[in-house]
């Protein structure tokens, strides 16, 4: 580690490595990093939705609800549309 060179002292080691992935398969082409963004959402809210069936115990249709109200929840949008450096 060197004080004087500039980092953002940010460690975010999945964030690089989707980074990697989406240059290897796509260039700099957007619509590569769009779709993998759009992807690792849907796995999100499918895991919420999974988790709200069994952890929460909660009937098929108020999980189902619950993981399509995080989809599409316009908080969540900064994950579909941006892409972070």
């Amino acid at each position: 580690f060197d004080p004087n060179t500039w980092t953002h002292k940010s460690f975010r080691p999945f964030v690089v490595l989707t980074f990697r992935w989406n240059y290897w398969f796509h260039g700099f082409d957007s619509a590569g990093f769009f779709l993998t963004n759009v992807a690792m959402h849907a796995g999100a809210s499918a895991q919420i939705g999974y988790f709200a069936l069994t952890a929460l115990a909660l009937p098929p249709l108020w999980s189902g609800l619950l993981a399509a109200l995080f989809a599409v929840h316009p908080v969540h949008t900064e994950s579909i549309c941006y892409i972070v450096g």
